[in-house]
């Protein structure tokens, strides 16, 4: 009876979110109206992160952070709330002001720990002041969430491209490849966006690196109402 328990236990919790054995894609996840079922198993993952774990799976941190009510690929607006909050913080005359500063600071940190732009701000915001938090754990953030990026694919076709899910994500990609690009564009496959560069290698010979850009431009989509293939230079300047 207690193997049963427990078996229906994993059943249930495998079943609030997708199966992390698999490549999702956009139709068993992207779904913006089940936030309320991705926000606490985010916040469980952003708990579980704290102690810097070895075992950590930052791939489970950005899954949830795609599906939850706080996602923001583009990630200019809680860098600006972070900034204010932290100035704030560091003017404050009194304890409530300090308090609030600080809180609203630590909240859109902790919202936005898998934004790699907002762990960048976060980590060097930190380094000047330790109410933030510790420089040292943005840092394995930051790490940890490229290293998931790097290891997502090789970027030789659209089946093996490159995943990101912040704008961020993909210019500090793009920066580590550091690979002269001659063209890029944005193309569509059946439900997938992808951000195609034509690059020359070190030897002079072309080649293309597929990135897939399909959550972030979705999600662009969705927040200006605007196709995500015309606009999205816009968000890269």
């Amino acid at each position: 009876m207690k193997q049963k328990i427990l078996l229906t236990l994993c059943l249930i919790l495998l079943g609030a979110g997708p199966s992390l054995a698999q490549k999702p894609t956009v139709s068993n996840y992207f779904d913006y109206d089940r936030a309320w079922r991705a926000d606490p198993l985010y916040d469980s993952a952003v708990q579980q992160s704290q102690s810097m774990p070895h075992a950590f799976s930052f791939y489970t941190l950005r899954l949830y952070y795609m599906q939850g009510s706080h996602y923001d690929p583009v990630g200019e607006e809680p860098q600006k709330e972070l900034f204010s909050a932290a100035e704030r913080a560091l003017q404050a005359k009194d304890p409530t002001q300090l308090y609030d500063a600080l809180d609203t600071a630590r909240s859109v940190l902790w919202n936005h720990a898998a934004n790699l732009a907002v762990v960048e701000m976060g980590e060097t915001l930190s380094k000047r002041d330790k109410r933030l938090g510790k420089p040292e754990y943005y840092a394995w953030l930051r790490k940890g969430l490229m290293t998931e990026v790097m290891n997502s694919g090789d970027g030789s076709s659209p089946e093996t491209a490159y995943d990101v899910i912040t704008l961020e994500e993909e210019r500090e990609l793009l920066d580590r490849l550091n690979l002269k690009i001659t063209r890029s564009e944005t193309v569509q496959e059946e439900n997938e966006w992808y951000n195609m560069y034509e690059i020359t290698k070190p030897d002079g010979t072309p080649s293309i690196i597929f990135v897939n850009a399909t959550y972030p431009l979705s999600k662009v989509k969705k927040m200006t109402g605007r196709g995500p293939a015309p606009e999205i230079g816009d968000f890269r300047q």
